[in-house]
């Protein structure tokens, strides 16, 4: 598939903002290890999405305030609640991430390698012609 894995260090929206982890993009989907608080204490988790549980997926630049950085938001749109079930930072069937502005050509290369499974390969629909 690729030569190099796609990783991406996230945060999460507030209230969660100090909890984060890694989006990894594999061969059947996206891993998320991240950290979840559980009454006083933080425990790792892991979650995949699969390929076909995406709806969508959008990057976007974020300017908080005037001397605050900027920053990416990675927004990841699921067919439905299950997938993010128990994740920080999901509402509904949306979850939101963040990451430093040093990460956009990383979360655009994830947007656009998302969009492309998303579509499918365009050589493979009927009536087109190699």
């Amino acid at each position: 598939m690729l030569d190099e894995s796609i990783i991406l260090p996230f945060t999460f929206p507030a209230p969660h903002h100090t909890l984060g982890g890694l989006v990894t993009l594999a061969d059947d989907g996206l891993e998320l290890e991240f950290q979840r608080r559980v009454f006083f204490s933080v425990r790792e988790n892991t979650r995949k999405i699969r390929f076909e549980q995406i709806r969508d997926v959008r990057v976007h630049l974020v300017r908080q305030g005037w001397f605050r950085p900027k920053l990416v938001l990675l927004e990841i749109c699921t067919r439905s609640l299950q997938p993010l079930r128990g994740v920080p930072g999901s509402v509904r069937e949306k979850l939101w991430l963040y990451t430093g502005a040093e990460n956009l050509d990383t979360a655009r290369c994830l947007e656009q390698v998302l969009l492309l499974k998303l579509l499918g390969d365009p050589c493979s629909m009927p009536g087109r012609t190699a």
